[in-house]
């Protein structure tokens, strides 16, 4: 539990410090320090008492966990809507189909290859 902690803790801190930083390049100076502080309080809580990490590190992985069912749902609700329906919306239009799923058509054989002669030699 306490090596999770810790890693939580040390990808936590590069992504604040790197929001940090471009928070800081772009003007942004209240909210640079902010996100410094947090990530140097998680840093430190993570060498001193990693295990006081776990709230923070099961609030943040259910956040993330949410963002990213919603993202896949989105991306792939366009997916499907901008790619896969025209298709096969088209391809309807055209009369294709693509899984075989019309009726076969069957087709009556002829008596002469219908003798018992070649039925015994199939090859």
């Amino acid at each position: 539990m306490l090596s999770i902690n810790r890693r939580f803790a040390r990808s936590l801190c590069i992504g604040l410090s790197i929001a940090a930083g471009l928070s800081w390049y772009f003007g942004h100076t209240t909210a640079s320090l902010v996100l410094a502080s947090v990530a140097a309080a998680h840093l430190l809580a993570a060498l001193v008492f990693p295990a006081a990490l776990t709230p923070s590190r099961i609030v943040l992985e259910s956040l993330v966990k949410a963002i990213g069912h919603s993202i896949a749902v989105t991306v792939l609700s366009l997916f499907y809507y901008l790619l896969l329906f025209p298709f096969s919306l088209a391809w309807k239009l055209l009369g294709k189909d693509a899984l075989r799923r019309r009726p076969p058509e069957w087709r009556s054989v002829p008596a002469r290859d219908n003798d018992p002669e070649t039925l015994r030699r199939l090859f």
